[in-house]
């Protein structure tokens, strides 16, 4: 465990670099940042941005009111397996700004391997570091996951340690943390994404001039026994269908028309073609379906391509027998998801393959969606924070404390346990509904001002670090 301490005076101004590498770290990070601004007397933050993903990092720092003071412009394009080159860049980049300005600390979020670089960049020049920690991500034996490798150095390193949980301070303690070096401050993603959805900023993509509009997101349908009942119904179909959200298509143009053979077999009908085509410089794009949605958010990146084939081939199979389903699969630029998802998913009329959309757009699918299947720790969060229940698709627990709380469920790459456990949160009522009520982020969306309290009181020299009764507790 690192041992730095420093003392500033109360008078002087502590510099605090925040250093953001991806979008869900960014989430994560914006209500500290805020709160820290708020508290201008007593702190200078310093954002530090990656520059990884340029094209959706930049719009989510500006969705969530923050800027970059510094860009250490990472390369973007590095392929599975060559994350040391992403390590040792970071590491030779953050390493300049660290000796140009020299922070009074250093914080981190997540166990990403930019995280990690930051974390060692900073214990090397004697600058503490603090941790935003969401808990262990696996608890298997043996050699762990590569979030939990990442997360265990960072904690080795760090002097400060924010625990989302009771559960995350008990894993801390377990590999040697001192307990003084601890804060339970619950979850700041919980935080974040409330704030942002009370802004409505989350709500732009989903029309609100009509109530029949929200209820073909939503999957409510009214039953209309009468012949006016039935011809109003009608009206506000075709209404609905013109103003419906609209999402990019990202198959290849020979996808885009689905064969016969194709709906044949599906028995789900096209809808309608545009009266007129799209711009050249635009993607084509499809109207969300009406009932049900299942977003399926994917990285892939410690998948094996027979796995990535089997959950895309359950997520077929559930649309081909689901036709009052979408589903939304957001594909980013990793090729092996790419490969796996076009021609499995690219001719079914009801899922959507769609490049990742822009913060509100996601979080606008997320509220929308029924549930989640997903392989990424961050989405998991960010789905429980919201309510929506949660299919993880990996063969360990990433994050077990979500899993034993309910917030999730473990699946698996299995194509017999996807179908059975989505087919189960598809149909059955109660088994949504109790799920979801387990669906509650660790947090009370005070967990930022837990965090500048824990820094205050760090850089003066107080223990612990916060009070029994200012922790969170669930």
């Amino acid at each position: 465990m690192a041992d730095n301490v420093v003392h500033i005076p109360a008078q002087r101004r502590a510099k605090v670099m925040v250093v953001i590498g991806t979008r869900a770290q960014a989430i994560a990070c914006a209500p500290v940042v805020h709160a820290l601004r708020e508290s201008a007397a007593r702190f200078h933050p310093i954002v530090v941005g990656a520059g990884l993903h340029r094209d959706r990092f930049v719009p989510t720092l500006h969705d969530l009111d923050m800027e970059c003071d510094i860009d250490l412009s990472l390369p973007g394009d590095i392929d599975e397996g060559q994350f040391h080159l992403l390590a040792g860049n970071a590491v030779l980049r953050f390493g300049l700004v660290v000796s140009r300005l020299r922070p009074d600390i250093v914080l981190v979020q997540g166990a990403s391997t930019t995280a990690l670089a930051v974390a060692l960049t900073a214990f090397h020049n004697s600058v503490p570091v603090a941790h935003i920690d969401t808990g262990p991500h696996g608890e298997q034996a043996g050699t762990p996951s590569p979030e939990e490798g990442n997360r265990r150095c960072i904690a080795a390193v760090a002097s400060l340690h924010f625990a989302a949980t009771e559960e995350a301070r008990k894993a801390l303690l377990h590999e040697g943390v001192d307990d003084a070096r601890i804060a339970v401050t619950g979850a700041t993603v919980a935080e974040s994404l409330h704030r942002f959805a009370e802004t409505g900023q989350a709500g732009d993509t989903v029309p609100e001039d009509t109530g029949h509009d929200a209820a073909a997101i939503s999957g409510v349908h009214a039953a209309h026994n009468t012949e006016r009942d039935t011809e109003r119904d009608s009206e506000q179909t075709a209404d609905a269908a013109a103003h419906a959200p609209r999402v990019p298509d990202i198959r290849p143009v020979s996808l885009r028309r689905v064969p016969k053979r194709a709906l044949d077999t599906a028995d789900i009908a096209v809808p309608p073609a545009p009266a007129a085509p799209p711009p050249a410089h635009s993607r084509a794009a499809r109207p969300l379906h009406r009932g049900h949605s299942v977003l399926v958010s994917l990285h892939g990146l410690h998948a094996s391509p027979q796995a990535l084939k089997d959950i895309f081939a359950a997520v077929r199979e559930l649309a081909l027998t689901r036709r009052d389903t979408g589903f939304l699969v957001p594909v980013g630029s990793h090729r092996p998801l790419r490969d796996a998802a076009i021609p499995l998913l690219g001719a079914v009329p009801n899922v959507h393959l769609m490049p990742v959309p822009p913060l509100p757009e996601f979080v606008a699918c997320l509220r929308a969606a029924r549930l989640v299947l997903t392989d990424a720790a961050e989405v998991l969060e960010q789905a429980a924070a919201l309510g929506v229940p949660v299919l993880a698709l990996r063969a360990t627990p990433h994050l077990p404390d979500a899993v034993r709380a309910g917030r999730a469920r473990l699946v698996g790459t299995d194509k017999a346990a996807i179908l059975r456990e989505t087919a189960a949160l598809l149909d059955d009522d109660a088994h949504h509904a109790a799920m979801a009520a387990a669906c509650v982020a660790p947090g009370d969306d005070h967990a930022s001002r837990r965090i500048t309290l824990a820094l205050d009181r760090f850089m003066t020299g107080l223990a612990p670090l916060l009070p029994p009764h200012v922790e969170f507790r669930a």
